[in-house]
């Protein structure tokens, strides 16, 4: 676009297929007039490429590849001083200044224009309003992960349809307490006077109707099938809270690793800033003669690596957000930003700290440990469960051996009506009437029937014994295991934050020495890979931690983030019941 009056003015010059504009030198117009310049431009739909830096980007047009020349000066002059103070020779030093084309997008002028990027090109650019260029992604909370996973999962909806099964088998069994009642009726032919109909003798042409009912009175086998599945059903809602927990958990560690996924790509990509400031820095010296080609070379390759472990990260993350929403029952295709808690190194964040003085004991230790381990088998529903099935293991073992010694009583009732007393009428046998019956059963030989169920019967319960046994052993193992590794995860935060805020300072020193020209390619490569190893372990630690405080929430059967505050006040006010309680002991 070339110099023109009003902004007004060079907009309406322009013919009404224009697309883009390239945006040089305008010395009359100022900077408010240059900002109603590209306004009226992109009011237009119009894209304007600047030549005069980024500036122009700032107050909206679309992009520029002339970086600015602040820092290049400075670091020009950080050189020349670096090479007076040692002495050298003043006449060799370059005076021209040539600056590597960086660019930057205004993603917001994008968005607006219908624009869109390669990745490839924005991941090697400075974007201004990048969250412009694509669709905002939610903020996402663990309380949410939690709430989604328990409305949306398949998983729980197959939990909890096999769950009603057991609770309608439940009903069934049941329903051979009540009484039995059914209707019958029928039309008699026979070439006899009389035959033996349904309710007594009838003659042929007969037609009959009659309503029969039974009622147990003691049968053991049917009581006993009702009081089992009845425990069988309460257990069933125990199996149904342990997957909920379970999905809970697995949604809840998905979660964590999309965070740990989008904190790394952050991390990658400020290495790539590092690494391309790097590079500005190795183009100086060679234009300033400080060093050869080699070192720019050098550069080039880090950032082209740099920019390639970009991509890694961002399938990582496009991973995470695939598996997070698989496990949450949302569109695959859903987006978040995860929205993680910060862990504080001083402040032990289970419960949100209100055991950190417990925790910090170290002669109160092995006490919480135990009194946690306590918690966790009283509130666990996998055993809580296996209570259920041992209990109704037990009522089948109980009537398995009364089966040899306890009859069956019952009452049986019937009422006939003769519709049409047929051809050959019997005084006294056609009237309507009713019969009742009380009766008794009792197998005398089954062929060892009754001994096969009685041992099956032991063997099962045995068998549910030690499946108890077995549970217990996990529940105490995982929260034994959680705790342990929940400390010790906590105690390296610390170490590793540590360690990257010195490798970052160390990268800092080296760099500058660097730019003044007394540290050697090889002490700045290695400072970065230093400081990049050390920000990825101090986040994989803080993540590692979070992951196992999840670990230990699912051993003691409680999530802090789906309890308010009053209710995990409670929780902890009960774990410091259970550590005072185990101190009293002997």
């Amino acid at each position: 676009m070339h110099p023109c009056g009003a902004p007004a003015d060079c907009v309406a010059a322009l013919d009404s297929d224009v697309r883009g504009v390239i945006l040089g030198p305008l010395p009359r117009l100022s900077i408010d007039q240059r900002r109603s310049l590209i306004g009226g431009l992109q009011e237009r739909g119009v894209a304007a490429w600047s030549l005069d830096g980024p500036g122009d980007v700032e107050i909206g047009a679309l992009a520029t590849d002339v970086p600015s020349s602040d820092q290049p000066r400075i670091r020009r002059l950080a050189i020349w001083i670096g090479h007076i103070a040692r002495g050298g020779d003043t006449g060799a030093l370059s005076v021209g200044l040539s600056i590597r084309p960086r660019l930057v997008v205004n993603g917001a002028t994008a968005a607006a224009l219908g624009i869109a990027f390669k990745p490839s090109v924005l991941r090697r650019a400075e974007v201004l309003e990048a969250d412009s260029l694509g669709p905002l992604r939610p903020e996402l909370e663990l309380a949410d992960v939690f709430r989604m996973a328990r409305i949306g999962s398949e998983t729980l909806a197959i939990q909890r349809a096999a769950t009603e099964s057991v609770q309608h088998e439940a009903k069934i069994a049941k329903s051979g307490l009540f009484p039995q009642i059914f209707a019958d009726g029928g039309y008699t032919a026979t070439d006899q006077p009389l035959t033996i109909g349904p309710g007594g003798l009838v003659s042929d042409g007969a037609v009959s109707a009659r309503l029969y009912a039974r009622q147990i009175i003691w049968d053991d086998p049917v009581i006993g099938r009702s009081k089992s599945a009845a425990e069988v059903a309460r257990g069933s809602l125990e199996e149904q809270r342990a997957q909920e927990l379970d999905v809970a958990a697995e949604a809840a560690i998905a979660f964590l690793n999309l965070g740990l996924q989008s904190s790394l790509d952050e991390i990658q990509r400020y290495n790539l800033r590092l690494t391309e400031q790097l590079l500005d820095t190795a183009y100086f010296r060679l234009e300033a003669g400080t060093s050869g080609r080699s070192e720019v070379l050098f550069w080039e390759s880090r950032v082209a690596s740099a920019a390639s472990e970009i991509t890694k990260t961002e399938a990582d993350i496009e991973d995470a957000n695939i598996t997070l929403a698989q496990l949450l029952g949302s569109p695959q295709d859903s987006r978040w930003q995860p929205a993680v808690k910060d862990v504080d190194p001083d402040i032990f964040p289970f419960l949100g700290g209100r055991l950190d003085e417990d925790f910090d004991d170290p002669a109160g230790r092995q006490v919480l440990r135990s009194a946690l381990v306590d918690v966790a088998l009283e509130r666990s529903p996998d055993l809580k469960s296996l209570d259920r099935a041992f209990k109704a293991q037990e009522i089948q073992r109980r009537v398995a051996r009364r089966r040899f010694y306890l009859p069956t009583f019952f009452a049986e009732g019937a009422y006939r009506f003769h519709l049409n007393e047929g051809n050959q009428v019997i005084s006294g046998l056609d009237d309507d009437g009713y019969t009742v019956f009380l009766g008794a059963a009792f197998p005398l030989f089954e062929g060892g029937r009754k001994f096969g169920e009685a041992d099956r019967a032991a063997s099962d319960l045995v068998e549910v014994e030690a499946r108890r046994r077995l549970g217990a052993q996990q529940v105490e193992a995982a929260t034994r295991r959680a705790i342990e590794r929940a400390e010790r995860s906590y105690e390296r935060i610390g170490y590793r934050v540590a360690a990257r805020d010195a490798a970052y300072e160390n990268l800092s020193i080296v760099q500058d020495r660097y730019a003044e020209g007394v540290a050697p390619i090889e002490a700045v490569a290695i400072a970065l890979t230093q400081w990049l190893s050390a920000s990825e372990f101090a986040t994989l630690t803080v993540y590692e931690n979070l992951a196992d405080l999840i670990a230990l929430e699912r051993a003691l059967s409680w999530f802090e983030d789906e309890h308010s505050d009053a209710d995990n006040q409670a929780f902890a006010d009960h774990l410091r019941s259970a550590v005072a309680q185990k101190r009293s002991m002997p």
